[in-house]
């Protein structure tokens, strides 16, 4: 998976057309969306077996993307060929790395029905997962504005670059917060709170986003990315564990992924592409809002 991504990574450099782009962009994703759902398994499995918690270990994906957001937007003042090369170089090593290193641990088996599609589908017939994984798409349809046109809208109210840079650090900074304290959220509010918690949360953010005109409101709404996505994510993956058997844990996060960043990113990325160029940035908030 991880040396298809790279082939995916390589031919974006190479790339010279809208259509070699979509190539490149389908070949990465196609293999980097199944890294994430196998690394979030191998962890739930650690983490099952009294090894520390989910939340812990996977805040170090966030303060990893504070890090390059950041030092990247301090360090590139044009986007041209050189700003894509060399973090694609950057990244492919890491992944290497990342890749050798997990390959080292050994599957668990787990007694229970057997990775399968029928099993797959089984989990869909579950109406507590059907109309969850309904929730998560919707919610992240509305997500698709923010993390598809931010670098546009902020280009367009003609903020610096490093704007960007500052929203996402601190967006993800609110983030680390949220995994961090975790327990705390999980001992005091069910799974369901969690959720609607986080839905009430995106639509607070995104009205401020549609009213933000200076750097200084942007980072207030990227404020509430703990809400949005950090207890969103993590509330997710306490139901999917809950509601899915531990052999089918990779299937269980597979198919959240799909529903979800999958069928969400593809609907929520199209339709925000279309209305942002219609209505401009402002609109499209107020209407990820709504």
């Amino acid at each position: 998976a991880t040396l298809g991504a790279l082939c995916g990574l390589s031919c974006i450099a190479l790339s010279h057309s809208f259509w070699q782009l979509v190539a490149s962009f389908a070949l990465y994703a196609s293999c980097v969306s199944s890294i994430v759902t196998l690394v979030d398994s191998v962890t739930l499995t650690h983490t099952s077996e009294g090894h520390g918690s989910y939340a812990r270990i996977r805040l170090w994906g966030s303060i990893g993307f504070i890090a390059s957001s950041m030092g990247f937007g301090y360090a590139v003042s044009k986007i041209d060929r050189r700003a894509v090369v060399v973090p694609i170089f950057l990244m492919s090593l890491l992944a290497v790395w990342s890749a050798a290193s997990l390959a080292r641990i050994r599957s668990a088996t787990r007694q229970g029905p057997k990775p399968s599609f029928t099993a797959a589908k089984d989990l869909w017939r579950k109406p507590e997962i059907r109309i969850f994984l309904m929730a998560t798409a919707a919610h992240w349809i509305a997500c698709a504005p923010y993390h598809g046109s931010l670098a546009l809208h902020v280009t367009a109210m003609g903020l610096s670059p490093s704007v960007i840079s500052q929203s996402a650090a601190l967006a993800v900074g609110s983030e680390v917060l949220v995994m961090l304290s975790w327990p705390w959220w999980s001992r005091r509010f069910t799974v369901r709170t969690l959720l609607i918690m986080s839905f009430a949360a995106s639509a607070g953010r995104w009205f401020l986003m549609s009213r933000a005109n200076s750097a200084a409101e942007l980072a207030l709404a990227a404020c509430f990315h703990g809400l949005t996505f950090g207890v969103f994510y993590l509330a997710c993956i306490d139901w999917m564990v809950k509601y899915t058997p531990a052999s089918l844990r990779a299937s269980g996060q597979a198919l959240y992924a799909a529903a979800t960043y999958g069928v969400g990113g593809m609907v929520g990325f199209v339709v925000s592409g279309r209305v942002y160029d219609a209505i401009g940035g402002h609109a499209l908030f107020g209407w990820a809002a709504l």
